[in-house]
């Protein structure tokens, strides 16, 4: 229902427009989150006022329902597109009845206000429209421009893994997309095939918000070195998966990627990754390729940091034994105690996790020390 105290009201604010839209805008320019949002005064204020005029034309009687659901959409879409935040935006969208209403009943005459206070209903009915339309159009742009840059995110994470890309640029936007630092050190988890729930389970269980990437059928999550959300060394050999060594750089996942789901087809439990150390010569045999020097950076990182004679002494001694495999022979050999060569064995151990004194271990030990 449109009353004639509606309609004339309604038209007389059309004549001061300009003053009640820049009321509005300061209103809402007040809200939290709008101070500092992209959403300049101008913007604001041109918004203001064409919304206002088809609010105001709709209820003095204009056919422009279409017209106010139309740029109702267009805003609610370029609001989400310019980053404000929802909450933001619907603590605007929820004073506009009231902003409206009041405008109203100040421009009306003593003899208008009963009529007018009849029209409550038309009044929320226009706003409505105005309300559900930018909503519904804003939640809208928010789930396309997710899905989009989850698609955008795919193929940069994807060209990554498979070696196409290496460029700066790319790298920093990739590295943005995830949350994760250009230069920061990784390891990468790839579900075992036979195990894929499992590993999802694991993943929930133990890294705590965990991004889970799935390429081409492929589940794998991607965890920063020593990061506030990585879990222990020892929970991250728990999981269903190949697990690479650690990676220095987001331009080095490519290399992880391929260990870790080489590495993924060789677990056989869903409590025990499968890892360099455990599965080196099914890698090995394979060949290794790019991925050797990461392997033995991963095994010798500790070892090489060492100063230069201590690291000599450690793996000089361990030539040596394997050249003998005997403890005394070896001993003599270097003219050192037994218990000096006993505590540079042991030394070697703690530092890459490979005791030559196992057999299993010297083959890996013959390749990693196979340069100075």
């Amino acid at each position: 229902m449109h009353t004639t105290a509606l309609r004339d009201v309604a038209d007389r604010c059309r004549g001061r427009l300009s003053k009640i839209a820049e009321e509005y805008a300061q209103e809402v320019r007040r809200l939290p989150g709008y101070a500092v949002a992209t959403v300049t005064d101008d913007e604001l204020s041109r918004t203001a006022r064409e919304v206002l005029d088809l609010l105001m034309r709709m209820l003095a009687g204009d056919d422009v329902r279409g017209t106010l659901s139309a740029v109702s959409e267009r805003v609610g879409r370029h609001r989400a597109q310019q980053g404000l935040a929802l909450d933001s935006l619907l603590r605007a969208v929820r004073m506009d009845f009231r902003f409206l209403w009041e405008v109203l009943r100040d421009e009306a005459d003593a003899d208008e206000v009963l009529a007018l206070s009849e029209e409550v209903a038309t009044v929320w009915e226009a706003v409505e429209v105005h309300t559900s339309h930018i909503q519904a159009a804003y939640i809208d742009e928010l789930v396309s421009m997710n899905r989009q840059l989850e698609l955008e995110r795919a193929s940069l994470l994807r060209r990554l893994l498979v070696g196409e890309t290496s460029d700066p640029t790319q790298l920093a936007h990739l590295a943005s997309a995830l949350g994760l630092p250009v230069l920061g050190r990784y390891r990468v988890l790839v579900a075992a095939p036979r195990f894929a729930d499992a590993f999802r389970r694991w993943a929930k269980e133990h890294v705590a918000g965990a991004d889970l990437h799935v390429i081409d059928g492929t589940q794998f999550l991607i965890v920063e070195r020593s990061g506030p959300r990585t879990p222990p060394e020892a929970r991250l050999q728990s999981a269903p998966a190949g697990l690479s060594p650690t990676i220095d750089g987001l331009a080095g996942l490519g290399v992880g990627w391929q260990i870790a789901r080489r590495l993924a087809d060789e677990v056989t439990e869903p409590q025990n990754a499968a890892t360099l150390l455990t599965h080196w010569p099914m890698l090995v045999e394979e060949g290794l390729g790019e991925a050797w020097p990461i392997a033995r950076r991963e095994l010798t990182s500790r070892l090489d940091a060492l100063s230069a004679g201590k690291r000599s002494a450690i793996v000089d001694t361990v030539r040596a034994y394997q050249s003998s495999g005997s403890i005394g022979d070896t001993a003599s050999r270097l003219f050192v105690h037994r218990n000096t060569l006993l505590k540079r064995l042991q030394r070697f151990t703690e530092l890459t996790g490979l005791d030559p004194t196992v057999p299993s271990d010297a083959a890996l030990i013959t390749l990693i020390l196979a340069r100075p």
